[in-house]
């Protein structure tokens, strides 16, 4: 009787599982890319760290220079616009001179009748 038990158990049971378990492999794998990409972002960040300048008079030169780059670059902008509100300002004061202009006063009558003389 046991040996028919037997049987029927290898003929309709499972076999016990062989081999690697595929989805703890493509874990293990990807656990082990993590970390070596990791050790390599730590080494690049102390590689930088030791190429890293740290003089202080060097940055400060560097931001002094940037000041003054920003105030000529404002400068220049603020010239520009002044520039530009100046020949405004001339067009608006021409038209209007030429339309008070149009009359001729009764002085400017008598020296054009003498010849332009005084």
């Amino acid at each position: 009787y046991y040996n028919e038990y037997k049987s029927y158990l290898s003929l309709h049971m499972p076999k016990k599982f062989q081999g690697e378990n595929s989805k703890a492999v493509e874990a293990r794998n990807r656990k082990a890319a993590a970390k070596a990409s990791k050790q390599a972002e730590e080494e690049q960040a102390r590689e930088d760290a030791r190429w890293a300048d740290d003089d202080k008079l060097a940055g400060r030169k560097a931001q002094r220079k940037k000041i003054e780059e920003e105030k000529r670059k404002a400068a220049l902008e603020r010239k520009k616009e002044n520039a530009t509100l100046l020949a405004e300002e001339e067009d608006k004061i021409a038209k209007s001179v030429k339309a008070v202009s149009k009359k001729m006063t009764q002085a400017e009558v008598r020296q054009k009748k003498r010849g332009g003389r005084s």
